[in-house]
């Protein structure tokens, strides 16, 4: 038993003393590690502050690349749309294309129509032009003509003046003209600046109602000249009348003259036949002077 003691006591004794040595151990070790630690902190202080540097900026980095990730994405996106819509731009394009080629074609087809109708128009106003040439030539030939016959019966007009009567000389050509004469006067000159106002309004386009106005006043402007004129010349035509009337009865009268001419020209001949046959001459000699007598005596 007691042996057993001295046997725990020496264990613990010697316990006690390893552990005491391995405390002191421990503590030495503790130091050394604290010295080394800090040796090694102040050593690498420097490297540790810029590794902390290098750590934020990889991690600004690393925000950095997802940001940029999400921005090729979304860009990603933003190209395949647009893609999209460039094929469906390129289709539309193409058939704009398409269809402005044929409308171009249509155009040149109407282009190279229209040339034609102006060229074949260009030789028909051409035609037109020289068929208005040669009739405005026969109007002005045939003016110039009814303008000689109009001076000649001017004139005849003028020396008729001379023997009219006086019922004749009261009843002028033309209503209103002066005793200077039996010339028709000219038609005033409202009526041809009238018409004229009259045929250019007719074109002009205007609302319905302002055409049927300008329309009708310009036929009633147009009837009432037509009636003063024909007005002007209700005496013309009554001298007219009354000058047919008169060549009818001078024709009747003529022709009365003539058959009394013949009788007498009968009679006249009886005579000298009976005049030479009595006084013994020959007949020939009588039918010779017939014949031989002045052209104002002359007996056909």
């Amino acid at each position: 038993m007691l042996k057993k003691d001295e046997l725990k006591n020496s264990m613990i004794l010697k316990l006690e003393m390893i552990t005491k040595e391995r405390e002191r151990e421990m503590e030495r070790l503790w130091k050394e590690f604290q010295r080394v630690l800090n040796l090694y902190l102040r050593n690498t202080e420097e490297y540790r502050n810029e590794y902390n540097t290098l750590r934020d900026q990889d991690s600004s980095d690393t925000k950095n690349i997802q940001d940029h990730y999400a921005e090729v994405a979304r860009l990603s996106d933003q190209i395949a749309d647009l893609r999209l819509k460039l094929a469906t731009l390129k289709e539309e394009h193409e058939f704009n294309m398409k269809q402005m080629q044929k409308s171009k074609a249509e155009l040149q087809l109407r282009v190279a129509n229209l040339k034609q109708e102006m060229e074949l128009g260009t030789r028909l106003d051409q035609e037109q032009l020289k068929t208005l040439a040669v009739y405005s030539n026969d109007a002005i030939k045939h003016l110039q003509g009814m303008l000689k016959k109009v001076k000649s019966i001017f004139q005849i007009a003028t020396f008729c003046k001379k023997y009219e009567t006086e019922s004749e000389d009261l009843l002028p050509f033309v209503q209103g003209a002066l005793g200077g004469g039996p010339t028709a006067r000219p038609l005033p000159p409202s009526s041809g600046g009238s018409e004229a106002t009259s045929e250019q309004g007719e074109p002009t386009q205007e609302p319905d109602t302002t055409v049927a106005t300008v329309e009708g006043s310009s036929m009633e402007g147009f009837k009432r000249e037509v009636f003063d004129t024909a007005e002007l010349f209700e005496n013309f035509w009554m001298r007219f009348n009354k000058a047919r009337i008169d060549v009818a009865c001078l024709r009747e009268e003529k022709q009365q003259l003539i058959e009394r001419n013949e009788q007498l020209k009968a009679h006249l001949k009886d005579y000298l036949i009976t005049v030479n046959m009595n006084s013994g001459g020959p007949v020939e000699t009588h039918e010779d002077l017939l014949t031989k007598r002045p052209t104002s005596m002359k007996i056909e």
